[in-house]
């Protein structure tokens, strides 16, 4: 595995321990019997830790994403690990729904970025296509967490999220035009769409009810096995229309499931 981007084993069982210290409030042993890259792909380093927990004989798989010393926000679209691990433990932890189980944060101490730990899951990603319940119950799932959170985005503890504004979508309308723009041949009504983009604002930031969001809710990011949905990767989350996440999940996927 790429020694640069992942800890040794000594500064790996040493996070580990940190985290699940915090987490039981006593000193508990961790020792590492496996781990292996993750064969999706991320925008974070991440792998997947195998290890036991005081010497018991049960195993625990873990989910370890690493934090970076540049990070590019994407014009404040994503957030770095220490964002997604605020989601996961101011939002998605009390919620108690089929999301991985938030472990903790760590901050190394060599390299001074933050790792966050989770349950690893087991499940399929971007199926939808040849398994149309799967799709169905992401839709599912994404409808309950916008209906509990619509109230629940007041909290002080949601105050961190990134919110979807004028100047965030007027933002994505610009660049469109600019990089695209020179494609008039091939998307002839791109600049007009571009152009008239903010006459439509109101629906989404007036009219729409706000909420929680994904912010990515596409196939990748959910994992489906046995009829329940897992979304992961949560460092885009905001307060926006659900709308969003529903153009999302229907992206690219044919017509017919869409319906």
């Amino acid at each position: 595995m790429p020694t640069q981007e992942f800890p040794d084993l000594e500064r790996l069982t040493a996070g580990l321990s940190a985290v699940f210290h915090q987490e039981a409030s006593s000193k508990r042993k961790v020792r590492v019997l496996d781990r292996k890259p993750n064969p999706e792909g991320s925008t974070f380093p991440t792998e997947i830790v195998t290890c036991s927990l005081d010497g018991r004989g049960s195993r625990l798989s873990l989910f370890v994403k690493y934090g970076t010393r540049e990070f590019d926000s994407l014009y404040r679209h994503r957030g770095d690990i220490s964002y997604e691990a605020k989601v996961y433990r101011n939002i998605l932890q009390p919620l108690r729904m089929s999301t991985p189980t938030f472990y903790g944060v760590y901050r190394d101490e060599i390299t001074r970025v933050p790792w966050l730990v989770i349950k690893y899951l087991e499940g399929s990603r971007g199926h939808w296509s040849r398994n149309p319940e799967a799709m169905i119950s992401a839709a599912i799932w994404i409808g309950k967490f916008h209906a509990i959170n619509e109230k629940r985005r007041l909290s002080p503890g949601l105050k961190f999220l990134h919110k979807y504004d004028r100047k965030y979508y007027m933002g994505w309308a610009r660049r469109a035009n600019r990089l695209f723009g020179n494609l008039q041949t091939r998307f002839p009504w791109l600049p007009t769409v571009c152009e008239e983009f903010g006459t439509l604002l109101p629906i989404l930031l007036e009219r729409a009810t706000l909420t929680v969001i994904h912010g990515e809710y596409y196939s990748p990011n959910t994992l489906y096995q046995d009829g329940i949905c897992s979304p992961v990767d949560w460092q885009s989350a905001a307060i926006a229309a659900g709308e969003v996440d529903l153009a999302s999940l229907t992206h690219s996927r044919p017509r017919q499931l869409v319906q």
